[in-house]
């Protein structure tokens, strides 16, 4: 069963489905673009990710609706929630907000904004150093300009952690701007923590599904790091398990063997041995869609596995 199972998760991740080894089968294009606003300080993050040498291979990051000026132009990166459709909005996999000051959305971002989440987007805000977001669906504050702190990874299969990439624990490490610290507090329950500050254990990172989609808030000024076209590879990695996170459209992606529940890509390493939980001669294999409600939808089943 052990080798055969190897083989499954090996097919899987030729096909794409399972996270892992990165290699051509996994060719993607990811719309992404940067809320211009409020601010944009990190105009050039997402030109830096698509030209690094750590992208994966047949990733291309591009904006759809950006004007005709090349990527190396920061203007081709922006994004104008005031003037954008919602149905073109939806084009994107990821939207990302940084800043350095408080900003009060209008009632009219804020419903684009909690559309493009609830309908399978990712959006990713940054504190860049004194950032504070109001009137927005999801509550959370930024304590910023603290004594850096090095990071530990709450659970280290999230996919933030262990997606596309695996990170380290010295990538961990060093996750974030080297140069100050920040945290986030006062944050609503749907949030979970997923790296903290290693003396103070304070929450740096956090993430909320809401609808089919993510709220990622990071309090370290990761954006910045990328940015500048000299990060750490740990926070690259960070931001191309982010990406790559997007592709699945807000649902998770799962094993059921004999109904325990294996996440791909998280709990499972190509190879791994599973310890059958049901009968030793027939097993019962499935790959499942988990929607945000916690139910599966079965994809492709796969029976006898002994």
């Amino acid at each position: 069963m052990f080798k055969k199972l190897s083989f499954l998760f090996l097919g899987l991740t030729m096909l794409g489905i399972v996270s892992g080894k990165v290699s051509v089968a996994n060719a993607q294009t990811y719309n992404i673009g940067i809320i211009v606003n409020y601010e944009n300080p990190d105009q050039m993050i997402f030109y830096y990710l698509d030209v690094d040498s750590l992208k994966p291979v047949g990733w291309e990051i591009i904006n759809p609706f950006a004007p005709p000026v090349p990527k190396t132009d920061p203007s081709y990166w922006v994004v104008d929630i005031s003037t954008i459709s919602v149905s073109d909005l939806q084009q994107y996999d990821v939207l990302f907000f940084s800043g350095h000051a408080e900003y009060t959305l209008s009632d009219d971002h804020k419903n684009k904004l909690e559309q493009f989440v609830t309908n399978g987007g990712k959006l990713w805000i940054d504190d860049c150093g004194g950032l504070e977001v109001y009137n927005f669906f999801l509550n959370f504050y930024f304590e910023s300009w603290q004594a850096h702190e090095n990071k530990d990874a709450v659970n280290n299969t999230h996919p933030l952690i262990s997606g596309v990439y695996s990170l380290s624990e010295s990538e961990i490490d060093l996750l974030g701007n080297a140069l100050y610290g920040s945290w986030v507090y006062d944050f609503d329950g749907v949030f979970d923590t997923v790296v903290v500050n290693q003396n103070s254990q304070t929450p740096d990172v956090i993430c909320a599904r809401h609808g089919n989609g993510v709220v990622i808030v990071s309090a370290d000024d990761y954006g910045c790091v990328i940015n500048e076209g000299a990060g750490y590879d740990g926070t690259k990695k960070f931001a191309y398990n982010l990406i790559g996170w997007s592709g699945f459209g807000g649902l998770a992606i799962d094993i059921l063997v004999n109904q325990a529940t294996f996440t791909v890509g998280e709990a499972l390493e190509i190879g791994a041995q599973i310890n059958n939980p049901g009968p030793p001669v027939k097993v019962d294999v499935r790959i499942c869609l988990k929607l945000p409600t916690g139910k599966y939808i079965s994809i492709a089943r796969l029976n006898n596995f002994s």
